[in-house]
């Protein structure tokens, strides 16, 4: 019974120890661990962005001039004054001739263009120009006489008649757009033209026995019944029908003559045609283009 009790105390001494000590070696561990691990810093707060509506705001109050981008982007519209060149070409119409028929004539005209908007749809518009005219007749007159002979000798003979016309004008018109790309106009056109005529009989003989050129004045009328507009951002082309009125002088040297042709009896005479300043009224039709720029 002794040796039991021995051996019961030290198993207990020897165990004692070792309980005492685990628990102290555990706790340092403990403490250490809850030390290293560090406390999560919050993430950092972005700046507050500016808002754009606040900038213009701001621009707008201190009289600041709007960016160019927005200048960029006006277009046709919003300019009340726009420049431009333009082109007419089409045939001319005149029964002033010997036969009174309806002659086709070339006819063509540079213009420097200017339109003014004098509100939503109406406008002005000015058109300095230069134009040029060719007309080219031919007339059988009687050329001789020859009273040498019996019967008298009356030879007749062609006269071609080429008439170059020169004229310089200013067109003043009043537009209106009837829709967004369609405008029409009416107007009238005064200047100044000079032209000089060539006539030749047929056998390229010149005949005129005057000075062959003419100065004087040029007025008529001009309308564009409608035009297409086409826009891309400021520049724009249009193209139209136009028809001018238009009353002008011209030098001829292939009148005939009348009554004050004279031949005595036994002589022979050769007609030679004077220059005369004839009034020319024509109509020019043709299509106009514009390209303002």
């Amino acid at each position: 019974m002794v040796r039991w009790l021995s051996v019961l105390l030290a198993l207990s001494l020897a165990a004692g120890p070792a309980m005492a000590q685990t628990p102290r070696k555990k706790a340092p561990k403990v403490e250490a661990k809850k030390k290293a691990e560090p406390k999560p810093e919050p993430p950092p707060q972005p700046p507050p962005k500016k808002k754009k509506r606040v900038i213009e705001e701001e621009e707008i109050e201190d009289g600041e001039a709007p960016p160019k981008k927005e200048e960029a982007k006006e277009g046709w519209s919003e300019a009340r004054t726009h420049y431009g060149v333009g082109l007419l070409v089409g045939p001319a119409l005149s029964t002033n001739n010997a036969s009174g028929s309806v002659a086709l004539l070339p006819h063509g005209s540079l213009a420097f263009v200017l339109d003014h908007r004098l509100g939503a749809s109406a406008y002005v518009r000015f058109e300095p120009t230069v134009g040029l005219l060719r007309r080219r007749s031919t007339v059988n007159v009687v050329r001789e006489v020859d009273t040498t002979r019996q019967p008298p000798l009356i030879r007749t003979e062609d006269i071609v008649s080429t008439v170059t016309s020169l004229d310089a004008s200013l067109r003043l018109l009043l537009g209106y757009d009837y829709a967004a790309s369609w405008t029409g106009r009416v107007g009238v056109l005064g200047g100044l033209n000079t032209a000089s005529t060539a006539s030749t009989s047929a056998r390229g003989e010149a005949v005129c026995a005057d000075d062959n050129r003419s100065t004087g004045l040029l007025y008529g009328a001009h309308l564009t019944p409608v035009a297409y507009r086409g826009v891309s951002g400021r520049r724009a082309f249009e193209i139209g029908i136009s028809a001018e009125l238009r009353s002008q002088t011209i030098p001829r040297c292939d009148v005939p003559f009348k009554d004050d042709f004279v031949v005595n009896e036994g002589e022979r005479a050769l007609f030679r045609p004077k220059k005369v300043d004839t009034p020319f009224t024509v109509v020019a039709v043709g299509l106009q283009g514009v390209f303002f720029f």
